[in-house]
């Protein structure tokens, strides 16, 4: 008895909630169109994701980092 209570129960809570309904409508499926804007969308971000990492300095390892204040020494 408790079982089907509890059924019972987890069905009215998810149609209450509204499991399963969509309100975005039906998948449509894309076009040339949506594709060729999904392509330009992706060559930009990775345009600027080039860019952004050219301008962030590299970091030195520790062996560069010496070798570099020794040659500062040297001077």
């Amino acid at each position: 008895m408790r079982i089907i209570l509890s059924l019972v129960l987890y069905a009215g809570i998810l149609a209450a909630v509204g499991c399963g309904r969509s309100e975005q409508g039906p998948i449509k499926e894309a076009t040339a169109e949506d594709i060729r804007m999904q392509q330009e969308a992706q060559t930009k971000a990775n345009a600027d994701e080039s860019q952004r990492r050219n301008r962030q300095p590299q970091e030195m390892t520790h062996q560069q980092s010496v070798a570099d204040q020794e040659r500062a020494r040297r001077r």
